[in-house]
């Protein structure tokens, strides 16, 4: 009796490989819907012309891009895509458009806009000194950073109904993994411990993060309905001093219509 057959490998084009490479090609054409050429998307996203090539008309036929001649751009019908996300999250992106602007002009610094999605935090919005930012899509982790710390914050209720967000996110962020009930607990409550300096500030700051990078990091209430945001102003400058941070966090809550004072529970 011969030995059954052996499930063949995956090939190296699989599906999930296909939708990775489609993904990067769209993130091309972000923020500003970029017109692009072949050799444009070839280049940004490393893939040989002839595979680039074939994704980009797939994407055409399926209506995700248009081609006008030699140059690609994102198709219209993609704001049903935006659309499906939902009013608020647009509605938030079109308040904070101008004063982000603003702000990037006045500190020449980037600004980030950050809402909570799941265990992560995703940048809904940019600005940048120098023209176009592709720092949309972008995610930090909420317990891991400043931009979490800051979403957390402005969460209603006091220390208690706190602590058990904050618990659960925790266990969401690291499923599985053998930590104990009071290992989590004990982080929960350390990360209470600086969510409620953030209330009481009015702000958040940390120095030597990403790649060098310090930020400050201010609470933004939209339009009503719209998402609680995290707005991030960051630099690759020699960090500022202290007074100077807390500076910066005045001028940007300013420049959001805010002033600096404590974010309400």
């Amino acid at each position: 009796m011969s030995a059954p057959a052996l499930a063949a490998p995956s090939p190296p084009d699989s599906a999930l490989q296909t939708i990775h490479r489609m993904h990067g090609v769209l993130q091309c054409f972000l923020p500003r819907d970029a017109q692009l050429t072949l050799a444009d998307v070839s280049r940004s996203t490393a893939l040989p012309v002839s595979t680039a090539l074939r994704i980009l008309r797939s994407l055409v036929v399926e209506d995700f891009l248009v081609r006008d001649g030699e140059y690609y751009r994102l198709s219209r019908t993609m704001v049903r895509w935006a659309a499906a996300i939902g009013d608020p999250v647009l509605d938030l992106r079109r308040a904070v458009a101008a004063p982000a602007a603003a702000i990037a002009g006045s500190t020449g610094l980037d600004v980030l806009v950050f809402v909570e999605e799941g265990i992560d935090a995703v940048c809904v919005a940019s600005a940048h000194p120098g023209g176009v930012d592709r720092r949309i899509g972008d995610r930090v982790p909420m317990v891991r950073s400043i931009v979490g710390r800051v979403l957390y914050a402005q969460q209603a209720g006091g220390a208690h109904a706190l602590l058990d967000i904050v618990d659960r996110a925790v266990d969401r962020a690291h499923p599985g993994r053998a930590t104990s009930t009071a290992g989590r607990r004990r982080g929960a409550h350390e990360l209470v411990g600086e969510i409620a300096g953030i209330r009481a500030r009015g702000w958040a700051a940390a120095r030597g993060g990403d790649g060098g990078r310090w930020r400050v990091c201010v609470p933004f209430t939209g339009p009503a309905a719209s998402p609680p945001a995290a707005v991030v102003v960051e630099g690759e400058t020699a960090p500022p001093s202290p007074g100077e941070i807390a500076e910066l966090a005045s001028t940007t809550l300013q420049l959001l219509g805010r002033d600096l004072v404590p974010v309400a529970r």
